[in-house]
């Protein structure tokens, strides 16, 4: 397992559409669970709709990320190589 994450210190913008959703996943030819560690928010007003999330240790975290938006995002977190839980987050 590698220890890569994706943090965000300043604009993330990851708008997907029905047809077309944001892959954030393994760059790993076969793909594991763990095979990165997770998105890290430490800004405000991230967008993040439509979306996949997959084969990471860790879920969508951070500080100072009001105003955030996620919807309609699929997370499957990994923990210990097992599933914890998978959710899909719909706009209410």
């Amino acid at each position: 397992m590698d220890n890569y994450s994706l943090t965000v210190n300043g604009v993330l913008i990851a708008d997907g559409d029905s047809l077309e959703r944001i892959e954030f996943t393994s760059g790993k030819t076969v793909k594991r669970a763990g095979d990165w560690g997770s998105i890290i928010l430490n800004a405000p007003a991230v967008i993040i709709r439509y979306a996949n999330y997959r084969y990471a240790t860790n879920g969508v975290v951070g500080n100072n990320a009001s105003r955030t938006m996620i919807d309609t995002a699929i997370l499957a977190i990994w923990l210990l190589m097992q599933v914890v839980f998978i959710f899909e987050i719909r706009e209410i």
